[in-house]
C-alpha cells in the first residue's frame, strides 16, 4: 500500500506515546476527581480492585489504539502536506469530523457535558499534539 510507505512509523509510535502520556496526566493529575465522580465509579479503598495484569493489557491496548489513531492522522497528514499549518488543519479537520461525534454520546446519553469536555479535550489536546509532530517530522 503506497498510503503506507510514505508513513514515519517512528515519528507515529512517538507520537502515540506522547499522546498516551497526555492521558496519564489528564486523567491522573488534571481532572481526576471530577472525571471519576462523573463517570460514577468508586475509589474506596479495597474496591474495584483488578489485577496488575489486567491494568497492563488495559494500558496496552490504549496504546496500541492510539497508535491506529495516530497512523490515521499521519496518512490524512501524508495527504495534505508537512509543516505546522498542516499539522494545525489535520488535527481541526480530525477534531471536528472524529473527537467531537465520537464522544457526543456523553452529551445525550445521559447528559454529561463535563464528562464530554474532559475526554473530548484530552483527544483534542492530543490530537493537536499529535498532528503537528508528524507534520514537522
Amino acid at each position: 500500500m503506497k498510503v503506507l510507505s510514505s508513513v514515519n512509523f517512528l515519528a507515529a509510535v512517538i507520537s502515540a506515546i506522547i499522546f498516551f502520556f497526555i492521558g496519564f496526566i489528564w486523567y491522573s493529575f488534571l481532572f481526576n476527581k471530577i472525571w471519576v465522580k462523573e463517570k460514577g465509579l468508586s475509589v474506596t479503598a479495597g474496591e474495584n480492585k483488578m489485577r496488575p495484569s489486567a491494568i497492563v493489557f488495559q494500558y496496552f491496548c490504549t496504546l496500541i489504539f492510539l497508535f491506529l489513531y495516530v497512523l490515521g492522522l499521519a496518512i490524512i497528514g501524508n495527504l495534505i502536506g508537512k509543516g505546522i499549518i498542516e499539522g494545525l488543519k489535520i488535527s481541526l479537520f480530525a477534531i471536528i469530523c472524529l473527537v467531537v461525534p465520537f464522544h457526543s454520546s456523553s452529551l445525550f446519553f445521559p447528559p454529561k457535558p463535563k464528562l464530554f469536555l474532559i475526554d473530548g479535550g484530552y483527544y483534542a489536546v492530543g490530537t493537536i499534539i499529535s498532528a503537528v509532530i508528524l507534520s514537522i517530522w
